[in-house]
């Protein structure tokens, strides 16, 4: 009789199991019935439709471990700082800049902490930018770069990040062995590119802003591979809050976002992180 109860009782949580997985995997099909229609409908460009397709995946095979909004609504503020902290501490000690703090710090780190779930190419801020937070990479790589020219010279210039790149720069017009015509997306190389204000009277070749010249970049990777796996601190130290380079994805991230705020209230309270 007790092993029947037992094996009944396995066997009833194993059905719960599967019932919740069935209802997420239900969820996922439906999304992406909804996804495959309105692509088709718009006829969405075949190279699109695969970035949207492995995207919707991603997501779908990598659930980020994140507290839904109705936990935050239907708890205690003491409860609401242990589920968090449960999510996340393992997380945070392994993040090199919170190792050594003691638990009731990370529990409030934890709180104050947004997890991020990135695709490649994002970009996650750019320089000249005003921002009031820092990033920690717990998984994949972010690629930071900073232009190589004098804060005064890209006033006079004009010169920024530019990231919004038209649809027409990246399509063009191709043809098949008939001769059919067809439009081809072309390959992002770069997700950062740069523009300038061109001078009244035209600059020699080769000077700064003048014909042909680039702007040259200074790069660098974060990545927990690193002895430092945080970036955008510079925005927190400074008195205009302006982000001092641009920050892209070069993979699937996982990243924690911590406002300004948030880090001075847990500074303030631990003593800490100062």
């Amino acid at each position: 009789l007790e092993a029947g109860i037992a094996f009944s009782y396995m066997v009833g949580n194993m059905a719960t199991l599967l019932s919740k997985v069935h209802v997420r995997h239900m969820r996922y099909k439906e999304s992406m019935e909804h996804w495959e229609n309105f692509m088709h409908r718009e006829k969405v460009h075949p190279d699109l439709v695969t970035r949207i397709r492995s995207y919707k995946r991603y997501l779908y095979q990598h659930p980020i471990a994140k507290l839904p909004d109705f936990a935050r609504q239907g708890l205690s503020k003491t409860l609401l700082r242990d589920i968090t902290a449960h999510l996340y501490r393992e997380v945070l000690h392994s993040l090199p800049m919170f190792k050594g703090l003691d638990e009731a710090c990370i529990t409030e780190l934890a709180l104050a902490l947004q997890p991020l779930q990135l695709p490649p190419d994002t970009v996650i801020y750019r320089e000249d930018e005003i921002g009031d937070s820092m990033y920690f990479v717990s998984e994949g790589e972010v690629r930071l770069s900073m232009i190589m020219v004098s804060a005064q010279k890209k006033k006079e210039l004009g010169l920024r990040v530019v990231t919004d790149t038209k649809l027409s720069d990246a399509v063009s017009l191709s043809s098949d062995r008939k001769g059919k015509h067809f439009f081809q997306m072309r390959p992002c190389t770069s997700s950062v590119s740069y523009a300038w204000n061109q001078p009244a009277t035209p600059l020699d070749t080769g000077e700064i802003g003048g014909k042909g010249w680039e702007p040259q970049s200074f790069e660098w990777s974060v990545n927990l591979q690193r002895s430092f796996n945080y970036f955008g601190e510079g925005c927190l130290l400074s008195t205009k809050g302006q982000r001092l380079a641009t920050a892209v994805t070069k993979s699937w991230c996982m990243v924690f976002r911590l406002d300004k705020a948030a880090l001075q209230a847990v500074a303030s309270k631990f003593g800490v992180m100062r």
